[in-house]
């Protein structure tokens, strides 16, 4: 499957086996795949970002649960309604919300956005920083 920036509804069971790909279209690239049932992703499956497209901006709302195989790579923001489970090796480049629980058997996931990028880039280091004024002679005073 191939699936460009859009709202995706699927009113059945998501199904993973192979390798899904999310690519860029546009400049700010937004998907929002809202599964009625579950996600069943198969040991070894993966989604692929392509183009651009970033895991900040994928966004899974899913009715069912969400069921990871081994050694599965997904990306984005998962919301379930009931439980997550991520099997033995399988990978998130996102972050896993769920109502019930999230169950992780030696799973690795990463959640990096903008906003942290901007933080580490100045947002808390600034506030850290002395306070600096700069006098009429162009000296700096703290």
């Amino acid at each position: 499957m191939h699936f460009t920036d859009s709202v995706t509804f699927d009113d059945t069971a998501f199904n993973l086996v192979n390798a899904d790909t999310l690519s860029n279209v546009n400049t700010e690239p937004v998907w929002i795949l809202q599964i009625a049932q579950d996600v069943i992703v198969g040991s070894g499956a993966a989604v692929v970002l392509a183009g651009g497209a970033k895991a900040e901006n994928i966004f899974w709302q899913v009715a069912g649960t969400v069921d990871v195989g081994t050694s599965a790579h997904l990306e984005g923001i998962f919301l379930g309604k009931t439980n997550m489970a991520f099997k033995t090796g399988s990978s998130l480049n996102g972050a896993a919300l769920a109502q019930t629980a999230v169950t992780l058997d030696a799973v690795n996931i990463v959640k990096k956005s903008e906003d942290d990028r901007r933080m580490l880039r100045g947002g808390v280091l600034n506030q850290t920083r002395k306070k600096e004024t700069v006098a009429a002679d162009g000296f700096h005073q703290m």
